[in-house]
C-alpha cells in the first residue's frame, strides 16, 4: 500500500491514498479491512481519494462487492473512492 500525503501542513487532511488489490484466495477480505481501516480512520472533514488499483480483478464477484460497499461507506463521510 502507498500512501501519497501533500506537504502543506496547513491542510494536512488533502490527500490520495493508493490501495492494491492484494493477490490470494483472501483478497477480497484483505481489500475490505484496507479500505474500512482508512474509510473509519479519516477524521471530520478530511478530504481524501482512496485509489484501488483493481485492473482485471475488479470484475472479481467478491471484489466488487467489496468496492460498492467501500465506495458507499466512502461517499457517506464525504470521501472519493476511484478505481483503476
Amino acid at each position: 500500500m502507498t500512501t501519497v500525503m501533500p506537504e502543506s501542513p496547513t491542510n494536512h487532511d488533502t490527500g490520495e491514498i493508493v490501495i492494491a488489490v492484494p493477490a490470494g484466495p483472501r483478497a477480497a477480505a484483505v481489500l475490505s479491512c484496507r479500505l474500512h481501516g482508512v474509510i473509519a480512520g479519516a477524521g471530520p472533514g478530511a478530504s481524501l481519494t482512496l485509489v484501488v488499483e483493481a485492473g482485471d480483478r475488479a470484475a472479481d464477484p467478491d471484489v466488487a462487492r467489496v468496492l460498492t460497499c467501500a465506495r458507499e461507506s466512502a461517499e457517506s463521510r464525504g470521501l472519493v473512492l476511484v478505481v483503476r
